[in-house]
């Protein structure tokens, strides 16, 4: 799997936006300049989590815990980082609409805290099993 269809599944499962050209270019170069490399092993893993991208949320939170310098979620803030200074997500990141707020910080810190625990069992699972 090259860096435009990593960036694309990353940017698809924080905001449903696809990258363009150049941004996946300087993805590319960030990820090859900085110390983003992947064992095989964790390559395989990550190509495993990038085809059910409906993991990442859960396997970032338990990695937030467990080990939260891994490579993987150094990936997911760098293209978090090239997402937020893009213009495709300025809707989302400069809404106004301030109704029913109190619910839903009530409602996104009850998610958050499922994901992590969710998170921490598959980061046992499959990234750090245990070793008998």
């Amino acid at each position: 799997m090259g860096y435009k269809e990593e960036i694309n599944i990353l940017w698809r499962t924080l905001l449903n936006v696809s990258a363009d050209e150049r941004v996946a270019q300087r993805y590319q170069e960030a990820v090859e300049t900085l110390p983003y490399t992947l064992t095989p092993k964790e390559r395989k893993v990550w190509g495993q989590l990038l085809r059910h991208a409906w993991l990442l949320p859960y396997v970032d939170a338990g990695l937030a815990i467990r080990n939260s310098q891994h490579p993987f979620r150094k990936r997911m803030y760098l293209a978090l980082a090239l997402l937020e200074a893009h213009p495709s997500s300025a809707d989302f990141l400069l809404t106004t609409r301030r109704r029913f707020l109190t619910a839903r910080v009530a409602l996104i810190s009850l998610r958050a805290c499922v994901r992590t625990v969710l998170g921490i069992v598959i980061v046992t699972c499959i990234i750090h099993p245990v070793r008998v």
